[in-house]
């Protein structure tokens, strides 16, 4: 269902990386009077990054004017290449499909 092979790559930005590749995602929500979810699918990350015994998600809660930085390696918890997405996981968001909640999706390739 998630992979561009039989449809082709999405019209949103695309994400490239090498699995295994070092990557951030930085989150800035800006001054809305709404909260969101932020979601990645087969990713997972510390909301407190310093802190080893945080607990790792894959979503994140974001409020109003929070900013985080998510450090990880490209293809997820199983190292693997392939499609994932990252989105707002809010259920009203992501159906309306709104700029600020499309889905985006990464594309890893094996070295």
């Amino acid at each position: 269902m998630f992979s561009s092979k039989p449809h082709g790559d999405p019209s949103t930005p695309m994400l490239r990386a090498y699995v295994g590749d070092n990557i951030v995602f930085r989150l800035l929500a800006g001054m809305q009077n709404e909260t969101h979810t932020f979601v990645v699918s087969g990713h997972g990350y510390r909301p407190e990054r310093y802190d080893r015994d945080s607990r790792v998600t894959n979503t994140i809660h974001v409020g109003i004017a929070e900013r985080y930085d998510f450090p990880n390696k490209a293809g997820g918890f199983q190292q693997m290449a392939g499609d994932y997405m990252y989105y707002n996981g809010r259920t009203s968001k992501l159906s309306k499909g709104s700029g600020e909640s499309s889905v985006f999706w990464m594309k890893y390739r094996k070295i």
